[in-house]
Order: structure tokens, then C-alpha cells, then sequence
């Protein structure tokens, strides 16, 4: 069993409500990995939000909802060295 189908209705579950603590004007870093893409998933209706990314697949389905005008606000992807297997970036440039 993969890793991203393991207790996968938990990490759903976590995700929308780490989603529901998002709230207009913050400014959230989003980290990589399958429990954030479903906070990324999962957040919608917020106004005027920072998304600070360093995740590919993240960027991308946060890029979506503010296409379909479910969120809005900025996203930011962070550079640094990409991890070409896990699709993030990392190193001193990150941080």
C-alpha cells in the first residue's frame, strides 16, 4: 500500500479542517506532501489570502481554485534546488 492511500479518509478529513482555519487576509505556507494537497483541496471561500508554496502539486491546485474563483489572494512558489522525484524545492534558498 502507498503511503498517499494510507488512512487516506483521516488525512481528508484532517485537511478540511486545517482548511477551515484559513481565513481571508492570513498568510499560509504550505508545505509538500499528500496531507497538505488536501488542505490545498479543501480550502475555498477565502478573500485576499498569501499562499507561500514550495510544492509543485500544491501550487498547482491552489493555481486551479483561483482560476475557478474559488479562493483569492497570491501565491507565491518558493525557488531553491527542485527535488525532481517529490516535485518541491528545498535548501537554504527555501528557508
Amino acid at each position: 500500500v502507498l503511503r498517499k492511500q494510507d488512512n487516506q479518509q483521516v488525512k481528508i478529513s484532517i485537511g478540511r479542517a486545517a482548511a477551515a482555519m484559513i481565513t481571508d487576509g492570513q498568510v499560509v505556507f504550505l508545505d509538500c506532501g499528500n496531507s497538505i494537497q488536501d488542505i490545498a483541496r479543501s480550502v475555498s471561500g477565502v478573500k485576499n489570502v498569501t499562499f507561500v508554496v514550495n510544492s509543485v502539486p500544491v501550487m498547482s491546485i491552489l493555481l486551479e481554485k483561483f482560476t475557478a474563483g474559488e479562493i483569492d489572494g497570491r501565491a507565491i512558489l518558493i525557488g531553491g534546488e527542485m527535488d525532481v522525484h517529490n516535485r518541491f524545492t528545498k535548501g537554504a534558498m527555501v528557508v
